[in-house]
């Protein structure tokens, strides 16, 4: 295994007076980011403010698994009625070689953004891994201490996981779908999303984890 050059951090980069995951920036509110802190089926309203059209298609993907593990739909929003607004970070935002930082749900200036950086240029499959981690920081899951899971804070070589761990927290915060709850264990994850008792995959025929 090895680890690869970069990361992301819902944690990293704080300021003297910044608590984790609780930065802010110059974006436009989502006034419904309340639906990520639901216990029931969500309704998610998405905002792409971002110049990068590849990281708009990944990040989707990346909602699409995500709506197969909870009860949950989306759909793109480009006003206030958002609950999650992807976004280009701004310089100062990211420590060197961090890809992307999540709000974390229980930060006071929660606004369900995610910000990505505009200065790293890295491969579609590293796009959408970043993003499926980060959108797990958004529904309140930490890091994991497993180098498997897809909440790792590191990116290893190999298959990522949901593991019992991560869908033990997501079960206390949020719904989960039928197929997930009835399936024991850890679940894999790759697209296209394959939900059952033998996997959950995230990332096609590559097996790249990127982490926060």
């Amino acid at each position: 295994m090895y680890l690869a050059i970069w990361f992301l951090s819902a944690c990293a980069v704080l300021q003297a007076d910044e608590r984790p995951g609780d930065w802010t920036g110059n974006y436009l509110p989502c006034d419904r980011h309340d639906e990520l802190l639901k216990d029931g089926a969500m309704n998610l309203g998405v905002r792409f403010a971002t110049a990068n059209p590849s990281l708009a298609a990944e990040f989707s993907r990346a909602l699409d698994f995500w709506a197969g593990i909870l009860e949950m739909e989306w759909h793109e929003e480009d006003g206030r009625g958002c609950a999650i607004q992807v976004v280009d970070g701004y310089a100062g935002l990211f420590r060197p070689a961090e890809m992307a930082r999540a709000q974390l749900p229980a930060a006071p200036r929660f606004q369900g953004w995610i910000a990505f950086n505009p200065g790293m240029k890295v491969p579609s499959i590293d796009l959408l891994m970043t993003a499926v981690h980060e959108v797990g920081h958004l529904l309140g899951l930490p890091h994991s201490a497993n180098s498997s899971s897809v909440m790792y804070f590191l990116s290893l070589d190999g298959p990522a996981f949901l593991d019992s761990a991560d869908l033990a927290a997501l079960a206390v915060r949020h719904k989960l779908r039928k197929e997930v709850r009835s399936c024991p264990g850890p679940q894999l994850v790759t697209f296209p999303l394959q939900v059952g008792c033998r996997s959950i995959r995230v990332a096609g025929s590559a097996s790249t984890l990127s982490p926060d």
